[in-house]
């Protein structure tokens, strides 16, 4: 495990140095006036990390006055009610805090992006990513709580792991987890022993989708691996979630994560 995280703090730190000379090389254009321009490393669904989980919009939609009442929040507003929702999200799962991060996943098609370790963003940790381009589509408030229920499902794997064998001092207290979490959260222990094996072979969300005049072949290709990503038990439980989440979400509940989040109330 040492050697592992040696390993990945000297990657990090290869690509922060990176990073830094870009920005640098960027801070003066061709008159040198000094004007930045973005970094070169990009924190996109193509980034490397453990414990990564990207993610399309899901099936379930909101009422159409849920999605006027949300497009009539400005950007900066539609983000902090969406820190809102995944900070009472986490806490109902019994997750500690988590901070979310809005970043451009247009490229490869994610809507959002749940990180255990993203090594291109070392010193953010546990985190979530959602995309900045789509804010204003009511469809984040199903992409933060279906990353929310990722990092969900990532806590009780852990917290119902058994000690490995060389660590024969330690008490094996995962009957016990499991019995806590299906009582507090109705997470079973079939459910969680799924994720679990998942974890080991997770597949990926398929990046670069065909474009409309592409082959048939190859959109018959991609949709393949996608329904292969969608039917994983980590998936379906993550996207049941959001469905849920945003078919029952009425005004007066997106009113109260707006006052929550002390954005101002459009009566």
């Amino acid at each position: 495990m040492l050697r592992e995280q040696c390993t990945a703090l000297e990657t990090a730190a290869t690509l922060l140095e990176e990073e830094a000379e870009q920005q640098e090389n960027a801070s003066q254009d061709e008159n040198g006036r000094g004007e930045s321009s973005s970094s070169g490393v990009s924190s996109s669904g193509s980034a490397s990390g453990r414990g990564r989980r990207a993610g399309g919009d899901g099936d379930g939609t909101v009422s159409q006055e849920v999605a006027d009442a949300w497009t009539a929040m400005d950007p900066p507003e539609q983000k902090r009610v969406l820190q809102e929702i995944v900070a009472q999200e986490l806490e109902r799962q019994g997750v500690d805090d988590v901070p979310v991060y809005f970043d451009d996943l247009s490229e490869d098609g994610a809507a959002g992006i749940w990180y255990e370790f993203d090594i291109r963003h070392p010193l953010r940790g546990e985190h979530i990513q959602i995309d900045s381009t789509s804010l204003e589509d009511p469809d984040s408030l199903n992409t933060a709580v279906h990353e929310v229920r990722h990092a969900a499902q990532d806590n009780w794997i852990e917290e119902t792991d058994e000690p490995p064998a060389w660590q024969f001092w330690r008490e094996d207290h995962s009957a016990a987890e499991y019995e806590r979490i299906k009582e507090e959260y109705g997470v079973t222990k079939e459910e969680i022993e799924a994720w679990r094996e998942n974890d080991k072979d997770y597949t990926e969300f398929p990046e670069d989708q065909p474009g409309e005049d592409a082959p048939q072949s190859e959109k018959d290709a991609w949709n393949e691996e996608y329904e292969a990503y969608r039917e994983q038990p980590l998936e379906e439980d993550a996207f049941e979630e959001g469905d849920e989440f945003v078919e029952g979400i009425t005004p007066e509940k997106l009113r109260q994560y707006q006052l929550d989040a002390g954005v101002p109330v459009i009566s």
